[in-house]
């Protein structure tokens, strides 16, 4: 039987792969998880804590947030079987997403498009 497709909203993360950055790390989960690919930046946008669920149990984990400017978009990736993808403004994201860390950086990512 396959696992239902989550309703929760966020963001591509995954475990650390040695021999690969923080950075580099979350372009491939970005790849992975959602067939993007990109510029990715150095330097982790900010990072908050989140409960994910391994196996049987949940465990705390600590998700540093890296941005990715997208410059291509696959027609298929790894994940897709098991993901959905749906692109979004950040008002809307603003909505969906329930992590308050994420939602301040919509908001800040924004003000800086849009000033």
């Amino acid at each position: 039987m396959k696992k239902p497709l989550s309703q929760n909203w966020g963001i591509p993360k995954g475990k650390v792969a040695s021999g690969l950055s923080l950075s580099d790390n979350a372009a491939k989960e970005a790849f992975e998880e959602a067939g993007v690919r990109g510029m990715i930046q150095p330097d982790a946008a900010g990072s908050y804590r989140a409960m994910k669920r391994r196996g049987d149990q949940e465990v705390l984990i600590e998700v540093s947030v890296f941005l990715l400017e997208v410059t291509k978009v696959s027609k298929i990736w790894p994940e897709q079987a098991t993901r959905l993808v749906r692109w979004c403004s950040a008002p809307e994201a603003i909505r969906l997403l329930r992590e308050p860390f994420l939602i301040d950086l919509c908001r800040d990512l924004e003000k800086e498009v849009m000033p």
